[in-house]
């Protein structure tokens, strides 16, 4: 009877430690996952925007859009300038902005694609939305 009690309590300890190490790796690969301006696969749909539901699921996209590029822009201003010349410190000032303005493009185009509208009509949302939260940031 003791000898099952120890061996509980010793199931019971590597349990715990084997979680802790698992949710500690978890922490350690999430602070070292770089932002990427890569597009979640998704199935592709028509969507037929006079409906307020595809209104909806093309409004989450664009919200999504907006916050990888946003991130994606965020990782490249902290990225180390490579050189002190002239043209670098140009270059490096300008990254940022050609990051989120490139990983706009590329989304926009993806979701075109995948559901079966124009690029003028994801264009135009992604810039809206973008716009309002530049407006609401900046207040």
């Amino acid at each position: 009877m003791v000898m099952r009690r120890t061996h509980s309590a010793l199931r019971i300890a590597v349990a715990v430690a084997a979680t802790a190490l698992t949710a500690a790796a978890a922490i350690m690969l999430a602070a070292t996952r770089r932002p990427t301006c890569d597009v979640r696969s998704e199935a592709p749909r028509q969507l037929r925007l006079d409906t307020p539901a595809d209104q909806a699921h093309l409004d989450e996209d664009v919200r999504r859009i907006v916050r990888t590029a946003a991130a994606y822009r965020q990782y490249v201003a902290r990225q180390p300038q490579q050189s002190e010349s002239r043209d670098a410190v140009t270059n490096h000032a300008q990254r940022p902005a050609r990051a989120y303005e490139y990983c706009k493009t590329i989304q926009e185009d993806d979701v075109a694609t995948a559901h079966g509208i124009g690029s003028a009509a994801v264009k135009a949302r992604v810039e809206a939305i973008s716009a309002a939260q530049e407006s609401a940031r900046r207040d």
